[in-house]
């Protein structure tokens, strides 16, 4: 029985395109966004797979392509403007998901320590200006 050839969904039309004129490939581009190098072409081949928002961000961060684009392409709706999300504020928010209730108070009570430290200092550098 053979397989049938799926159209590509308008991601991985625009993914196609995007690497034909920008001389490279799929394995390049998915390494270049430190994805792992089948990651781009898994999107092309089977339609029905979704990037997560972290593949959308990776990608966008290399292409300039808007990441929330990248997911309405890929037949998501409604995430509004996520091009200001980077891949390590992701990762520290699944970090912090699995950690316990304690763990996350005290990683709460760092974070604000630092904000305050932040922001003496940005008041140290303007008043030494």
């Amino acid at each position: 029985m053979k397989k049938r050839k799926l159209k590509p969904n308008p991601l991985g039309e625009w993914l196609l395109n995007y690497v034909a004129t920008n001389d490279t490939n799929l394995t390049e581009l998915s390494l270049s966004a430190g994805l792992s190098a089948g990651s781009v072409r898994q999107l092309v081949i089977n339609p029905e797979r979704k990037p997560t928002m972290e593949t959308a961000i990776r990608l966008s961060e290399l292409t300039g392509k808007p990441a929330d684009e990248l997911l309405q392409m890929a037949g998501f709706d409604g995430f509004g403007n996520i091009s200001d999300l980077s891949p390590d504020r992701i990762e520290l928010s699944q970090r912090y998901q699995r950690l316990p209730k304690r763990l996350k108070l005290a990683l709460l009570t760092m974070a604000r320590n630092l904000d305050e430290y932040a922001q003496v200092d940005r008041e140290v550098k303007q008043y030494a200006t």
